[in-house]
């Protein structure tokens, strides 16, 4: 008989039955352990040996019963137990069932039954062993699939042919915000800039029709509201019978490299366009590698011209010891604002502002340097411009102050002061020459700052009115007025400098005001010499 290495315990209560039953299993080619209790049983598998089949009685006398022991033992241990029972009740079936799936063996059938029996639940084990080997392949694929789809920086989504979603990777949330379930049996056009649906979906039809991959390029609405630029290669998926039946997306995030782009589209309108010169220099500062149209206008070159001479040649000669130590601050700061002197293709010297940056790389090492260049011969004029019309200035206020401080007539200059109505109410003491000083009396730095009301507390201001019309729309109105004070009439003069300001002369008009009343007092006494002439005239032709 062929030894057919497998191990089998034998677990019977019946001494004489076991070894009948155990000789008859080893003719046919087992090798038999016996067991006559359910605890002897589990003490034997937990030993260690190999047992490739339990073949248990169900009925075991005093202790555990086989059925009890079975489960002991199958709790730790995938080992298949086939069942011996003398007794056929649905009970016994139903009961020897819910423990194991290799069924049992009614006692007395021949060896012939029952080491098929064997031989079925060897089979048996050997396919529940396959299939849980392959249900952990399936596990373990899909933990590993459920791994990288959670690990990847791009989303990964399945749609039928219509786009909607039947599959939507976790990584889609690091994305875009949804939830998988937010997304799932939604159209993925219902996501998409409306400006995008119809030039995205022309490709995807077109890969469909043409059994091809795609990629295309569109701004997907985030949870959140905003729209982000999404990179998508499509790839057909065909079912059991080659027909296409969806398409599965690899979808990146490109926002920052269209922002990215963006930015460089209009850095090089800027640098094209620019009125101001921008040159790339070689990596050791020798080269013009690269210009705008405005630095090679500004020499009287051409860009074709200018590329590849040196740096020094858009220098004057006069300048260009001087450089070495201007390009060494700029190597070692990374930054350098400086002036100097260019010269253009005819000869001519012209000023420049050079504003240049060392560009670096993560080691510290120059790659190149780029300048902005700026022709400054326009602001120099200004500033000499300045400079003269500045001195004028300061001639003219020198010339305005002495004729201010050393004038004959007071000047005072007032800001009106009105409520919250716009009704003027004060007025306030700007500035003052000295003569004024000498009108009111007080000294400058007792009056500018200070308002009417403060500096004559009981006094009325009658004027306030007539002064806030001046103030206002810039009309002009004389008065006269005797200080008693000082035994001197004075004329003021009214006028606004500015809107919401009013100016005073003063002009002492004393020795007019004399002249005119010795004069009238002349003429008072002249008619009353001429009358009394008269009377003596007539009195005198009378009595003659």
């Amino acid at each position: 008989m062929e030894k057919l290495n497998k191990t089998i315990l034998f677990v019977e209560d019946e001494s004489i039955t076991a070894m009948m039953q155990a000789k008859s299993l080893a003719n046919e080619g087992f090798t038999v352990i016996g067991a006559n209790t359910g605890e002897k049983a589990i003490e034997v598998v937990r030993s260690g040996g190999k047992i490739d089949l339990i073949l248990m009685d169900i009925e075991l006398g005093g202790g555990i019963d086989g059925t009890q022991a079975a489960k002991e033992i199958l709790k730790d241990y995938d080992i298949p137990v086939l069942f011996l029972s003398s007794h056929t009740e649905k009970d016994i079936v139903d009961k020897i069932e819910k423990i194991t799936s290799y069924g049992y063996v009614v006692k007395n059938t021949g060896i012939a039954v029952l080491t098929a029996s064997i031989k079925m639940a060897f089979k048996l084990h050997q396919a529940h062993k396959e299939l849980k080997e392959k249900d952990a392949l399936v596990r373990e694929s899909e933990e590993r699939f459920r791994r990288i789809t959670n690990a990847m920086v791009d989303a990964v989504t399945e749609t039928d042919l219509s786009g909607i979603y039947r599959y939507v990777s976790p990584s889609n949330t690091k994305i875009f915000g949804y939830e998988s379930e937010e997304m799932l049996g939604k159209s993925c056009f219902d996501f998409f800039h409306p400006d995008d649906v119809d030039p995205s979906m022309d490709v995807f039809i077109e890969s469909i029709n043409a059994r091809s991959s795609c990629k295309v390029e569109f701004r997907f609405r985030h949870a959140d509201g905003h729209y982000l630029w999404i990179e998508c290669n499509g790839n057909i998926i065909l079912n059991d019978k080659g027909v296409v039946d969806g398409i599965v997306f690899n979808s990146r995030n490109i926002t920052e490299r269209k922002q990215a782009e963006e930015a460089l589209r209009k850095w090089a309108y800027i640098f094209e366009h620019a009125e101001w010169g921008v040159i790339v220099e070689s990596t050791d500062g020798k080269i013009l590698e690269l210009m705008n149209p405005a630095f090679a206008k500004m020499h009287g070159y051409t860009v074709e011209e200018l590329t590849g001479k040196s740096v020094l040649d858009v220098f004057a000669p006069e300048v260009r010891a001087e450089l070495p130590e201007q390009f060494r601050i700029i190597n070692e700061s990374g930054h350098h604002v400086f002036e100097s002197s260019h010269i253009r293709k005819d000869g001519s010297v012209f000023p420049v502002r050079i504003d240049s940056t060392a560009i670096k790389d993560d080691s510290g090492n120059i790659l190149y340097r780029a300048s902005n260049v700026q022709d400054i011969t326009d602001r120099l004029s200004a500033e000499q411009a300045g400079k003269k019309a500045e001195n004028a200035r300061k001639e003219s206020e020198e010339k305005y102050g002495r004729l201010f401080d050393n004038m004959l007539n007071g000047f005072i200059l007032h800001e009106i002061i009105s409520d919250e109505n716009g009704a003027p109410v004060d007025y306030k003491y700007l500035e003052i020459n000295p003569a004024g000083e000498k009108v009111l009396g007080l000294k400058r730095e007792d009056i500018i700052g200070k308002t009417f009301s403060q500096l004559n507390p009981d006094a009325e201001n009658l004027l306030i009115n007539q002064y806030a019309q001046v103030a206002s729309f810039g009309t002009h109105f004389e008065s006269e007025f005797f200080d008693e004070k000082n035994n001197k009439y004075f004329r003021i003069s009214t006028f606004s400098p500015k809107r919401g300001q009013f100016a005073t002369i003063f002009e002492d008009i004393s020795e007019q005001k004399q002249a005119a009343e010795k004069s009238k007092k002349y003429t008072e006494q002249l008619e009353e010499l001429n009358a009394t002439k008269e009377k003596f005239m007539s009195l005198l032709i009378k009595y003659s």
